[in-house]
């Protein structure tokens, strides 16, 4: 009986030896496959994310220096007819959700938005202000931002390089540019940008 039991033993030794070892490499055999599957998903999100961003670039880079204006052209002949301005397509919230507001910095270290007109009285006279209530709130949180983050930053940027000799809140405001019959030389040389809200991807 003894000699029974030990060779029973020595049996189940010698099938679960292999079995554990089969086991064991089925499941780093799933666990490689979840991995890769994750990664190539992963891949796949990076190709059509970085696909996108080199579309948007590409896009902004082709925008006009008009463009960053609250009015992209103003016919003054017309300033009291319905077709006296034309309104910038980023005066109102971009079609991309994650773009939050357009900005400019001028050669002397004005920062300004096409979101909110320079002169607002003027701007309301015609309608345009302030923004309908559908982007108002869209509209409020591009002009929070820049603010708060932005002009800060740059108003530091500027003072450290001394690009201007001093810089104040009255320096670096936000608003539309003075309504101008052509881009002078030097505006070409703006610094042209935009806020955007970055949302992360976990597999």
């Amino acid at each position: 009986m003894r000699r029974v039991r030990v060779v029973l033993a020595l049996l189940i030794v010698a099938l679960g030896v292999p079995v554990a070892l089969i086991v064991s490499r089925a499941l780093e055999a799933i666990e490689f496959e979840r991995r890769a599957r994750h990664e190539a998903v992963a891949d796949r999100v990076f190709d059509e994310m970085e696909r996108t961003l080199s579309e948007f670039l590409a896009r902004e880079e082709a925008r006009p220096p008009d463009d960053y204006a609250f009015y992209s052209r103003v016919d003054d002949a017309g300033a009291h007819g319905a077709g006296g301005r034309v309104r910038s397509p980023l005066s109102r919230p971009s079609d991309e959700i994650f773009v939050l507001a357009h900005f400019q910095v001028d050669p002397d270290g004005t920062l300004l938005t096409p979101l909110r007109p320079r002169d607002e009285s003027r701007a309301r006279a015609y309608g345009d202000w302030p923004p309908a209530a559908s982007e108002s709130a869209r509209v409020a949180l591009g002009i929070s931002l820049l603010e708060e983050r932005v002009m800060p930053f740059w108003k530091t940027a500027i003072a450290h390089r001394g690009l201007v000799s001093s810089v104040d809140d009255r320096s670096v405001r936000l608003g539309e540019e003075e309504d101008r019959e052509e881009t002078p030389p030097l505006a070409r040389r703006r610094k042209l940008g935009s806020v955007v809200r970055v949302e992360g991807w976990r597999a």
